[in-house]
């Protein structure tokens, strides 16, 4: 459903730019007010009218579902043995419902991995490595192990390209998470902004940027479910500066990516 309400609501949205029909601009799509603006639109060749029907048809239906699915996975959560850490990922800019609960149905369980580098190995973000005697040379990201939950990090990367900044939505539910989960959520975005801007002014490519802020993000997860899980490892969390840092963001960093390193 959710690839089939994509590609519907993309025919739809083309058809009416293609007749000069643009929503307002800064507005955001398929919102209540969205629907109220597209049930207005008016077609005087007979062809124009069935093409939009149909594919206004297609979209509310699917649209409908996902919503409903949605809705179904935020009312089981709290049941999921993995519910907790879902809830800690979230905040993980990035890291929706959906995209958190993926992950963690696609990895199954965090704490089955001795640590951050195990986790980042097994996701596929680290380049494959190609050494001959003293001769070091890193070339493409493995992608080994799981598509789906090395997909949800990379897209997660993606939003890093932004200024750091807290939402209305992720202030509200920062305040009932303990505020190790808080610091963690916002530390690792501060930095993680600011690298992906100084990666990028350093002349690298935005994916081999994007793979490096994708390992980062996998040993962030797993600090998180280590803080979630209460367990004190020594070692795993660095000081930076007056404030606290995992360790999967210093294992991670190993990989940053010499100038030869290709996602």
């Amino acid at each position: 459903d959710a690839k089939v309400l994509l590609i519907t609501a993309k025919l739809l949205l083309t058809f009416l730019l293609h007749h000069g029909r643009g929503y307002e601009s800064g507005k955001k799509y398929w919102t209540l007010r969205h629907r109220h603006w597209l049930s207005r639109q008016t077609f005087d060749e007979a062809t124009h009218r069935i093409v939009f029907q149909g594919h206004a048809e297609a979209v509310w239906p699917a649209d409908d579902r996902w919503k409903a699915t949605v809705r179904r996975i935020r009312e089981l959560l709290p049941a999921w043995s993995f519910g907790r850490t879902v809830e800690g990922l979230r905040f993980v800019r990035g890291l929706e419902l959906i995209s958190a609960v993926t992950f963690m149905a696609s990895v199954v369980d965090l704490t089955r991995f001795g640590g951050p580098c195990q986790l980042i190995a097994y996701l596929g973000v680290t380049p494959a490595e190609h050494s001959s005697g003293a001769m070091l040379r890193r070339g493409r990201i493995t992608k080994a192990g799981n598509r789906e939950a090395r997909r949800m990090l990379i897209e997660a990367a993606w939003g890093h390209r932004y200024p750091a900044r807290v939402t209305q939505h992720s202030s509200d539910a920062l305040v009932a998470r303990p505020k190790q989960i808080r610091d963690l959520a916002w530390q690792a975005q501060e930095r993680l902004c600011k690298r992906f801007v100084r990666l990028i002014a350093s002349g690298k490519k935005s994916v081999v940027v994007v793979a490096s802020i994708a390992r980062e993000l996998a040993g962030l997860t797993w600090a998180i479910e280590q803080e979630l899980r209460g367990r004190e490892r020594a070692g795993w969390r660095l000081a930076l500066g007056a404030s606290g840092m995992v360790r999967g963001l210093l294992a991670a960093a190993v990989w940053v990516g010499p100038a030869d390193v290709r996602a």
